[in-house]
């Protein structure tokens, strides 16, 4: 439910700069100028509830595969083979530090 109220509050902020934001973004005009704890507080006396504007609760769907909540996905950069970066070895480096 933060993450609702702190969208709910930053993203009339961001539209007003002229910026588009993505389909389903949580945009409530009854919340405007508030912070996002007032936002919350207001979400957790209504039960959590919003819409975005699209008239939907704004968690559909996600479209990454491995984003089961629909929360957005944080996605590995690349490696130059094509698979994700984190799958590279680091080379063998000896620590600056070692425990006493």
């Amino acid at each position: 439910m933060w993450n609702r109220a702190a969208d709910l509050a930053i993203n009339p902020v961001i539209a007003s700069t002229g910026l588009v934001l993505p389909d389903g973004a949580l945009i409530e005009p009854r919340f405007a100028d508030l912070s996002a704890e007032a936002i919350y507080a207001a979400l957790a006396r209504d039960g959590g509830g919003g819409s975005g504007q699209d008239g939907t609760s704004g968690l559909g769907a996600s479209p990454y595969p491995d984003d089961p909540g629909g929360c957005g996905a944080v996605l590995d950069a690349p490696a130059e083979t094509g698979g994700p970066a984190a799958d590279l070895a680091l080379p063998n480096r000896s620590p600056r530090w070692a425990p006493a």
